[in-house]
């Protein structure tokens, strides 16, 4: 069983998942795609963004605050520190919520930062888990 099906377990009920892409090249337009998908949802609360071996990114709506969860942290330093060493930015005001070493990090992005956050999250799959140019996801959008 794989981290994603683990999480749908944990999650469950509610409305069913929407596809919103299919092993797509992992993009700031996609992601940013996904987070309006999500904004504008009366329904569903959180994206998944699933890349190879693993690496899942989720957000989920919050009010004035989305809530990116890096589900597959990969890294014993903090999570500030070793995403200002990488070059990911988050937008001002955000915030590292929670972290657990080598497991996740949880932060807190202002709602309004769409574009921003859905370029830290390109980032997060390439600079923080090395994915190359071109790597491929799947994002749904869940309840």
């Amino acid at each position: 069983m794989g981290l994603l099906d683990l999480i749908k377990g944990i999650v469950g009920g509610g409305a069913p998942a929407e596809d919103l892409a299919e092993n797509e090249a992992g993009t700031p337009a996609l992601f940013e795609r996904s987070l309006t998908a999500l904004a504008n949802s009366e329904t569903q609360q959180f994206i998944n963004i699933c890349g190879a071996d693993d690496v899942i990114v989720q957000v989920a709506k919050g009010g004035a605050v989305l809530h990116l969860n890096i589900a597959s942290y990969p890294s014993s330093d903090s999570p500030e520190g070793k995403l200002a060493d990488l070059g990911i930015v988050l937008t001002g005001g955000s915030t590292l919520d929670q972290w657990e070493a080598d497991v996740f990090a949880q932060y807190s992005v202002p709602s309004s930062a769409t574009q921003e956050l859905a370029a830290a999250i390109d980032a997060i799959f390439q600079k923080l888990h090395g994915c190359a140019d071109g790597y491929t996801v799947s994002v749904t959008l869940e309840s």
